[in-house]
């Protein structure tokens, strides 16, 4: 992990929790893998304490025990960036299955993994607490619909049962060794049965959240991420495609196609082959009789034809049948993403150059500013910043092939390569978060008393509100804070609020680029059958 990124993680994590917690997951951060006593020592804590923090760092499981006689604990950085993450994840579920979902999803972040019947005595307490004037038939038909809810988020996979507890899991699994894709453990979704009855009897009953005597209080849940991520990368690549065909292709195709091709193995970089027959049968069942089943053979030929070659055409059986390559839309994007970023830091000319270079593969100078009508001192000056911003490498290539060439005989050629500018990219994305975290924290404190005067005041008006005062009495708390105060904390709104966003814009690019190198990294090579027998002659 780069040194960006581990600051990032150090800066993210510090927002969100504070005190020894704090403490220790930055001193893991920073020195890599640690003992229990290597990490008292380290932070000068007792151990009792450093055990606290371990605990809650394995419950929310930002913390990994490595195998080893004496445990060895690491920071899971990645844990760590998703924390950016979860609000999106949040909306995901909500626009799936509702607020219900979207309540329970987040108790179980707070609390890191929780057993279902925990999870619906903490939220049954939380609406008993909230509507003490609702009659008990309504509280125990909210409650039962929240289990309802609960089983929803375990068969569309946004939850699952905790296997691990802290153990650190393996990048590649079995299946992926072997060249095969990985198969789910249907069973790590199935939500224990719980009596109703007794769980609503304790939640009126208040009785401190003990829940021990239930079945399943050994059986914890938590957040599925990876089912998390399949989600936002459908709705990104669903968006891109529909910016793309919107005028000519109907979106609700792009949805079908991805659902079907990907239902099994959502992680492979192309989908299994799907006919236009059986897509045809989906549209007819969810929305009738659609135009969409009309004019279905000439989407399906547009989509061919593309020169992108993002569908391909395997065969006319059922209707012909199309392969879905998310890595080719991943590819497409990502070049996208880097031409709007050098639009945005060096112009159009710039970019123009970029595409240019892009195309031709690899170009001399004079050739640049020829193809790209752009004057020659222009054209120097801005393939030289995209060469200093790692946009461009230059190739030196030998035009004489004599021994002893002189220097005059050497042209230099401009060139793009792809991963070397993702992973610039990714280094300069993490920096500018890390950027904006510190001007974020600067913002709140160079305002902090003044924040902390506004909130005194929006406290003390709520409570005159709910008791009821008069206008004339409420105005003379808000003239407290006076019209240069008011002020500064609108220059204060708006300077968050743009940092917030390019926080957010840089998340999503982060995402891009995640997605990129997952889709072109080269999976390790199947075993043959003789390597097989002598691992096994060793073992």
């Amino acid at each position: 992990m780069s040194r960006a990124e581990t600051s990032l993680a150090r800066h993210i994590f510090a927002e969100n929790f504070s005190g020894i917690v704090a403490q220790v997951a930055d001193f893991l951060m920073s020195n890599g893998p640690k003992t229990m006593l290597m990490i008292g020592r380290g932070c000068k804590l007792p151990v009792p304490k450093v055990q606290g923090a371990l605990r809650i760092l394995l419950q929310h499981h930002f913390v990994t025990m490595l195998p080893s006689d004496i445990p060895i604990y690491r920071m899971n950085n990645v844990a760590v960036l998703n924390l950016l993450r979860y609000p999106k994840y949040l909306q995901l579920v909500g626009q799936k299955l509702g607020v219900d979902a979207q309540v329970l999803v987040e108790q179980i972040i707070k609390s890191g993994e929780l057993p279902v019947s925990k999870l619906l005595f903490i939220c049954g307490a939380e609406i008993l607490e909230s509507n003490p004037d609702h009659s008990d038939d309504l509280i125990n038909q909210q409650i039962s619909s929240l289990y309802v809810t609960v089983k929803l988020l375990a068969e569309f996979q946004f939850i699952i049962q905790n296997v691990n507890l802290g153990k650190e899991e393996e990048p590649i699994s079995e299946a992926e060794k072997e060249g095969k894709p990985p198969t789910v453990d249907l069973s790590l979704f199935v939500v224990p049965n719980i009596d109703m009855k007794e769980l609503i009897t304790q939640v009126k009953a208040q009785a401190k959240g003990d829940v021990s005597s239930f079945p399943d209080s050994d059986v914890y849940f938590k957040v599925n991420l990876k089912k998390f991520q399949e989600a936002l990368r459908n709705q990104l690549v669903l968006k891109s495609l529909e910016r793309k065909y919107k005028p000519m292709v109907d979106p609700k195709l792009f949805e079908i196609i991805v659902d079907l091709g990907f239902a099994k193995h959502p992680w492979e970089k192309e989908s299994i082959p799907v006919s236009v027959n059986e897509v045809a049968d989906v549209i007819r069942k969810a929305l009738g009789d659609s135009p969409i089943i009309k004019y279905i053979d000439e989407h399906f030929d547009i989509l061919e034809q593309d020169p992108l070659r993002i569908f391909t055409k395997l065969g006319t059986n059922y209707g012909g049948q199309f392969v879905f390559s998310m890595k080719e839309v991943f590819t497409h994007i990502m070049w996208s993403t880097i031409e709007r970023i050098v639009t945005d830091r060096h112009g159009y000319h710039a970019a123009r150059i970029f595409r240019l270079i892009k195309e031709n593969k690899f170009v001399e100078q004079e050739r640049i500013q020829e193809l790209g009508m752009i004057p020659a001192k222009e054209a120097k000056h801005l393939t030289y910043k995209l060469v200093n911003d790692r946009f461009v490498v230059v190739k030196e290539v030998r035009k004489s092939y004599s021994v002893g060439g002189i220097p005059g005989k050497i042209a230099f050629l401009f060139h793009v390569d792809l991963n070397q500018v993702v992973l610039a990219l990714m280094e300069s994305s993490y920096k500018s978060m890390v950027n904006c975290k510190i001007r974020q924290k600067k913002e709140w404190l160079k305002n902090s008393q003044l924040l902390r005067k506004e909130d005194r005041i929006n406290r003390i008006l709520a409570k005159m509100q709910s008791q009821q005062c008069t206008e004339e009495q409420m105005n003379e708390i808000q003239d407290l804070i006076t019209p240069p105060e008011r002020a500064v904390l609108m220059r204060h709104e708006a300077k968050t609020t743009t940092l917030m966003s390019g926080v957010m814009h840089l998340d999503e690019t982060i995402f891009i680029i995640q997605m990129y190198l997952f889709y072109n990294q080269k999976k390790p090579p199947p075993k043959s059958g003789r390597s097989r027998q002598k691992q096994n002659v060793v073992e």
